[in-house]
């Protein structure tokens, strides 16, 4: 194996690489932001403020630690509005 076939082969391997690396992030992105709708719709749904403890408790300790910083806000400054106004 002379060294043009080796860079060759080598640049091969990482062009794939790349392309993997790529797919896998816009899966990942498309997942959270499916994530971040159903748990948004989900809180939306409740009607005391005991199920939305909850609710919210659980999805902190599950689904929540997967999103992004903004997401993360947005459903922080959503479950404060629905803390103070829930009965």
């Amino acid at each position: 194996m002379n060294s043009l076939s080796y860079i060759i082969l080598t640049s091969g391997v990482q062009i794939m690489g790349l392309i993997a690396f790529y797919f896998v992030h816009i899966n990942y992105r498309k997942r959270q932001q499916l994530k971040f709708t159903a748990v948004v719709k989900r809180i939306m749904n409740v009607r005391t403020k005991e199920e939305f403890q909850q609710i919210f408790k659980r999805f902190a300790n599950n689904e929540i630690r997967t999103l992004s910083y903004g997401q993360k806000n947005e459903l922080l400054e959503l479950a404060d509005i629905l803390n103070n106004n829930l009965i």
